[in-house]
């Protein structure tokens, strides 16, 4: 009965925040200045806690920004929570995930190959699409994900922490793994959709797994509960 209360209500809302987009997407087009660094701002003292929607209940987790890290040249903006931790880079062109590492250990790092996973992208307008393909390789099982991302508009959501005006993408992502042994694996294809919020960030995600044409199974849905602007600590001469 939970299964299918969340999947009926997942479904509704996807179904009204679409059509309505159209209407919403030329007053917000108009009146916003959002640039991608304040579209996901990642800085000392930004925290944001959220309510997690599953098949397996409500559960709440806090998202931290961490700090940053050089490599080669490069640096990383790193944002954790007890799922794992996640290495981006954040320009006026991109939002891009570069890799992910357990919560535990910020250490072991697996970096993506080839391409990072491109999360947001210029110009933020209606339409604009792009896809790419990122790898990576651990012990025993290499992982190939093929994605296509598209921003479907401008609209207003409304969340626990509040209402927020919103750049809304919606993203298929093909994942494949692949044992090193056998040479042979499994494919998941899931769906997704983000709202990013002008200097807050993502105040909701939300995940199905899909199965052939038209069945799908939702997974999460975690919406914004609050966002945490610490205080810089000033130090005295």
């Amino acid at each position: 009965m939970k299964e299918k209360t969340f999947l009926l209500y997942t479904l509704c809302f996807v179904l009204a925040c679409c059509f309505s987009i159209p209407a919403q997407e030329m007053a917000g087009e108009e009146i916003t200045t959002a640039t991608i660094p304040t579209l996901f701002p990642a800085e000392r003292g930004l925290k944001w806690r959220y309510l997690r929607n599953s098949r397996e209940g409500q559960s709440h987790y806090t998202t931290n920004f961490l700090g940053v890290f050089s490599k080669e040249d490069k640096q990383y903006q790193i944002l954790g929570n007890p799922y794992g931790v996640s290495y981006y880079t954040i320009t006026p062109e991109a939002l891009s995930l570069e890799g992910i590492a357990p919560a535990d250990d910020l250490k072991k790092v697996d970096f993506y190959k080839n391409e990072s996973l491109v999360r947001l992208k210029a110009p933020l307008r209606s339409g604009h699409r792009w896809s790419g393909r990122t790898r990576t390789v651990k012990d025993k099982e290499a992982i190939l994900t093929v994605y296509s991302t598209e921003i479907i508009g401008w609209g207003v959501v409304d969340v626990p922490a509040g209402r927020f005006d919103t750049v809304i993408t919606s993203s298929t992502l093909n994942t494949l793994f692949f044992k090193k042994e056998t040479g042979f694996g499994k494919g998941v294809l899931s769906y997704e959709m983000v709202w990013y919020a002008r200097d807050v960030g993502i105040v909701r995600r939300l995940n199905f797994l899909i199965y052939g044409e038209r069945q799908s199974v939702p997974l999460r849905d975690d919406q914004l509960e609050e966002f945490i602007r610490e205080e810089k600590k000033k130090v005295n001469p």
